[in-house]
């Protein structure tokens, strides 16, 4: 068999190298341990289902019509959480958000309303990474916090 010599061509030196982070250099089911605190017994269920919907809704827009359909990463992570919470909420019987906690109002009072990130988070409140990230998480499935690109929290709703 021959082989033209445009096929045997040395390849050229790499433009860019990627990376597949989520899911393989971060843990996507660390959020199991806050949704266990929301919803008691489930929250093994709630991660595993979010992430397996946030595969589904990306592998579905990014293929369907040439991508015709691109809906930003964040907005299908969104999408898919709100997918899983829905449908444990109606295996466990509903879900009624509870009042704030002391330490909820006062992370909400350092939150403000401006789009903040987690160093500038962990600043005005000492928390440490673990535990700003479950209150943060904890807020946002009450619907008190939004997450927004760029890895920057909002506070959502009246004062």
């Amino acid at each position: 068999m021959q082989y033209s010599k445009a096929c045997m061509k040395r390849p050229s030196t790499p433009q860019a190298v990627l990376f597949d982070a989520y899911g393989t250099l971060f843990d996507v089911y660390s959020v199991a341990l806050a949704a266990e605190q929301l919803f008691p017994g489930q929250g093994q269920a709630l991660s595993l289902l979010w992430r397996d919907k946030q595969i589904e809704y990306t592998r579905l827009v990014t293929t369907s019509n040439h991508g015709a359909h691109y809906q930003p990463f964040w907005a299908l992570t969104r999408a898919a959480l709100v997918f899983a919470i829905k449908k444990i909420a109606d295996t466990a019987g509903g879900y009624c958000a509870e009042p704030v906690k002391d330490s909820e109002k006062s992370l909400l009072e350092a939150l403000g309303f401006d789009p903040v990130g987690l160093d500038a988070m962990q600043a005005r409140t000492g928390l440490s990474t673990p535990a700003l990230q479950a209150a943060l998480f904890s807020l946002e499935m009450q619907g008190r916090l939004a997450r927004l690109p760029g890895g920057l929290f909002q506070r959502v709703g009246a004062a």
